[in-house]
């Protein structure tokens, strides 16, 4: 029996020993680029969507509303990103109005799937969050643009 303990601690040990060393090899790499919000929202849905398959019940039948936002949500996403590509070299205003629209379809994509995974009590907790999260950034964005003019108009004065 102490033999096997001890064979069990020593492969346990390099094991561990295997791991801090990947780890340490890792962080001494170049850092890598950055990674771009797309990449991080198609991660998520891809996430989201593989614990929708281990749900018993179709979430077409339980939850059709999230479904059916979820889906509007996801084409209103893709004219979002489809319209920032189409009017990056013309008028600013158009590109800025595609990335927010880009985030508010977006998170909306991701609160309405969480929403189909959680329990029927949580979901309003999520979509409160969701109008949480986006109203921060409409009044942060609006603040910032509002200063901007206030700045603007102070410059002109005497």
């Amino acid at each position: 029996m102490v033999i096997f303990i001890r064979r069990a601690y020593a492969c346990v040990s390099i094991k561990f020993n295997d791991f801090l060393m990947n780890i340490k090899d890792y962080l001494s790499r170049e850092p890598l680029l950055p990674v771009s919000n797309t990449t991080i929202l198609g991660f998520m849905v891809s996430s989201l969507l593989n614990f929708l398959q281990l749900v018993p019940d179709s979430p077409f039948q339980t939850h059709p509303k999230s479904v059916f936002l979820a889906l509007a949500s996801l084409v209103m996403y893709g004219a979002s990103c489809d319209a920032e590509d189409k009017y990056t070299n013309h008028d600013p205003v158009y590109v800025n109005i595609a990335r927010h629209g880009k985030i508010l379809f977006g998170s909306l994509l991701l609160a309405s799937l969480t929403s189909i995974l959680v329990p029927s009590f949580i979901q309003p907790v999520v979509y409160i969050a969701y109008i949480a999260f986006n109203g921060y950034e409409l009044f942060r964005w609006l603040y910032k643009k509002i200063m901007d003019q206030i700045r603007e108009i102070d410059a002109h004065l005497p």
